[in-house]
Parts: structure tokens; C-alpha cells; sequence
């Protein structure tokens, strides 16, 4: 008879050993997190500009939530699976302000979630099989890559759309060859997702595109899901004085442009107008689709939003006083810190998209790849080898700095590109640029705050 420690570790299910295949992306989180930069208590710790946080304006929020968390008995039971009816109504009356619907959203449209990621997951699994695909203009958020087929099985599909063709009507044409390619492949699509304003790119869509998106889903009998989570977070800057407005796709008249609106869903969360991704707090908005809404409720047993963190978002989102000023305060701070960044990317002839939306943008790090004879002493690239190990390997070689920049490949950008997060508290911003010029023998830019 064999001893316990002679016999095998009871196996896991093929779903339990999938997580443990995406596991090195979320250790890898957790270490930079782990060893975090704190300016008193872990100096030499890491700054990350790879991550999409706006931390602009914490101080402002702390104090708003230190002064306004008020919790009834209510609060400490289990609640509503979905949701807090106060905080639903409060962002149906967000959205009727802010995103001009065509119908007014009432409470009843909404179903919360824990997060963003779970809605859309779920949300994915509602309106599609595992192994079906969702078409999405690429570059795209990298974590939809294992977030989806995780959870859900659901692939995301990359739709490789040119620069010059992205957010134009020619967009589209590429999501046609697209469907052409899957069916050949015998890939089933069931939806579209539309991330508006977009990632990595940082802008908003047209209304011309928008429209042709909806048009798409209709010709194609697919569900179109409108991410639309940094729908408040657009700005002017010297690049784009007067960046194209955001347009919701509940703006549209949905059947008057031969659409029907069953079809159509939305995607709002807490995490990026309101600088809080800690929170949790994501919501899906379905007006015409009370299928969808049935089987997400039932999800959202699964994904249920605390009680403070609802009633904190509430109670700024019902602040008639508060909430305006926040909103143009964002608004402001992401403007200043988009040209702080850009001008020490001019500074140092570092070539990048101009974004008007969002926290981040694309800058172009080939020409350092490139020059083998300058920085291969530097951060060890050779002539031998490719542009996506030289990508990874200056990737590395900043995090060994206290820097991580996210890289584009993993956006599905051109290798050599690298998305910046640029929404950081001007102190760590300049102490994290800081450290790129120290360790790549650049010019020190005379704009940065430096420390003694």
C-alpha cells in the first residue's frame, strides 16, 4: 500500500486548469502591486504607468467619501441581486444628463456587477456560446484576451483595423472580411464589442460611426455591446483643442436607422470617470431586451456590489453640487497631466497618437529598439533579435527600474509601441520619467519635479 505522500494530488477540472494558465498575468499584477512606490514608506518600490488608474484626484475623493458614507441597516443585509435600486437610479440619472439617450433610462434598464469584467463576462455568456467569438477593432484591453474565454469560453476576435482607417466609416469594411474569414473557419460570431471611447487609443467615435456599428450588428443579426466607461473622461489638450464629443449608442434612434434595439447594450462602471477601480462597481444598461436583463439578473447573485462601495457612488452621483464640479475637475487634471506627459515625449523626440479621451496614450519606442549600436550596451538588445523580444526586453528592463510601461504587442499594437498611463499624481508621473531617462542615458528634461 502506498504511503499518502507517494500518491498524486487529486486533479483538477479542465476549467480549474485553465485559471492556472493565465496565472502568470495575475502573479505578475500582484508582485508589481505588491512592491508598489510609496515616496516615504517603499522609495525604491515600482511605479506603474502600464495600468489604467486615474489617481489625479484621490486626495479629493478620499475626503469626499471620509464626510459622506452614511450606512443604514439596509446596508448590512444582502440586498437586491441587482443592485442597490438607489445607485441604479442615480446612474440612469447620470445617463440622463450626460449621455443624451434617445429613450430615458430608468432603473429597470440596469443590472450591477462587481467590476466591469464580470458584467461583460456574463454578460458574453448570455448572448453566446463557449467557443463563439465577438468581434473587436484591434488594437483592443488585452485583459478581454483571457477575461472572456475564462470565464465564459467566449473568444474575442481581433478586427485588425489600419490607423488611418480607425474611427471612420471604413472601419467597418474590415469587420466585414472579418465575418467572411470566421464563417470560413467555421468561428461563429454572435456580437460586436465597441469600446467607446476607445483603448488604447484614447478618442471617441463619431456619430457617423457609431451609427454604422449598429448598422453592421442589424445586417449581421449580432448583439453590438457598447463599452462606454471613460465616457466622461474626454478632454481638450494643444494636440486636440476641440476633441470630438462623445456619443452614446443610446443616443441614436435605434429603429429610425432600421435597427432594433434589442440587439444594443451598454457597458458603464465606476472605475475610470470616477477614478475609483478599486470600488467594483460595473453596470450593464439593456433598454429593449428583457431576455438579456432576466438571465443577468441571475448572474448578478454571482457578482453582487457591496454595500459601501454602492452607497459612496450614490451619494456623489445624487451631490447636485459635487458632482458637476468633479466631473470638470477630471476633466481639467487629465488635460494637465496628457500635456505634461506629451511635452517630455516632444522633449525627448519620442513619437506618439494624440489621445482626447481616457487615461493613456500610444508613444512609439522603435526608434530606441532600433538602435542596436546606442542601447544594446544599455538593456542587452542584439541585432539578431526580433522587434517583439526587444519590446519584452526593454519591458523588463524598466520594471528592473521601478517602472512598468504596458506594451503594446499586448493591445495588439505593432510591436515597439507602448501604451503610457499618463492620469498619475504629478509627483510619482515625474519620479517614474525620471528613472526612464536615468536609465536609458537620456537628457534630463528640465519640466520634471525632481526629488533631492
Amino acid at each position: 500500500m502506498t504511503s499518502a505522500s507517494e500518491r498524486q494530488d487529486p486533479p483538477l477540472s479542465v476549467f480549474g486548469e485553465s485559471r492556472i494558465q493565465v496565472g502568470k498575468q495575475v502573479e505578475s499584477f500582484d508582485e508589481v502591486a505588491s512592491n508598489a512606490y510609496d515616496p516615504v514608506h517603499n522609495p525604491n518600490g515600482i511605479i506603474n504607468l502600464g495600468v489604467a488608474e486615474n489617481t489625479l484626484l484621490y486626495k479629493e475623493l478620499a475626503d469626499y467619501f471620509g464626510r459622506n458614507l452614511r450606512l443604514s441597516f439596509n446596508n448590512f443585509t444582502y440586498g437586491y441581486c441587482k443592485g442597490d435600486p438607489r445607485l441604479r437610479g442615480a446612474i440612469a440619472d447620470l445617463m440622463n444628463t450626460r449621455f443624451e439617450p434617445h429613450q430615458l433610462v430608468t432603473p429597470d434598464h440596469l443590472v450591477l456587477g462587481a467590476g466591469l469584467v464580470p458584467v461583460l463576462a456574463n454578460l458574453a455568456g448570455t448572448i453566446a456560446n463557449s467557443g463563439d467569438g465577438l468581434l473587436i477593432a484591434s488594437p483592443y484591453y488585452y485583459g478581454f484576451d483571457y477575461e472572456l474565454p475564462l470565464l465564459t469560453g467566449v473568444v474575442p476576435v481581433g478586427v485588425q483595423v489600419p490607423l488611418n482607417d480607425m474611427f471612420t466609416l471604413p472601419e467597418l469594411s474590415y469587420f466585414e472580411k472579418a465575418i467572411q474569414e470566421n464563417k470560413e473557419k467555421g468561428t461563429i460570431i454572435k456580437g460586436v464589442i465597441l469600446c467607446n471611447p476607445h483603448n488604447p487609443y484614447g478618442r471617441a467615435y463619431p456619430k457617423e460611426v457609431v451609427v454604422e456599428y449598429c448598422t453592421f450588428c442589424e445586417k449581421h443579426n449580432l448583439h453590438l455591446i457598447s463599452d462606454e466607461i471613460y465616457a466622461l473622461s474626454i478632454f481638450p489638450s494643444r494636440d486636440i483643442p476641440n476633441p470630438p464629443p462623445f456619443v452614446s449608442v443610446l443616443s441614436l434612434d435605434l429603429e429610425a436607422i432600421g435597427v432594433r434595439p434589442s440587439r444594443v447594450h451598454v457597458l458603464y462602471g465606476m472605475s475610470k470617470d470616477f477614478n475609483c477601480n478599486g470600488f467594483r462597481v460595473g453596470a450593464l444598461v439593456t433598454q429593449h431586451n428583457q431576455a438579456v436583463l432576466r438571465s443577468m439578473a441571475v448572474a448578478a447573485l454571482f457578482m453582487l456590489v457591496s454595500s459601501p462601495a454602492s452607497t459612496l457612488w450614490a451619494t456623489l452621483l445624487t451631490d447636485e453640487e459635487f458632482l458637476p464640479h468633479f466631473i470638470d475637475m477630471n476633466r481639467l487634471s487629465l488635460q494637465e497631466a496628457y500635456e505634461h506627459v506629451t511635452a517630455w515625449l516632444n522633449f525627448h523626440k519620442i513619437p506618439y497618437i494624440s489621445a482626447s479621451a481616457g487615461h493613456f496614450l500610444v508613444a512609439d519606442m522603435r526608434s530606441v529598439l532600433s538602435d542596436v549600436d546606442k542601447y544594446g550596451r544599455v538593456f542587452s538588445i542584439t541585432a539578431e533579435q526580433g522587434i517583439h523580444e526587444r519590446e519584452a526586453t526593454l519591458f523588463k528592463f524598466l520594471i528592473e527600474r521601478g517602472v512598468v510601461l504596458n506594451q503594446g504587442s499586448m493591445c495588439h499594437l505593432e510591436a515597439g509601441w507602448f501604451r503610457i498611463t499618463f492620469s498619475v499624481r504629478r509627483d510619482f508621473m515625474d519620479h517614474a520619467l525620471a528613472r526612464i531617462e536615468d536609465a536609458l542615458g537620456w537628457e534630463k528634461s528640465p519640466n520634471l519635479l525632481r526629488e533631492d
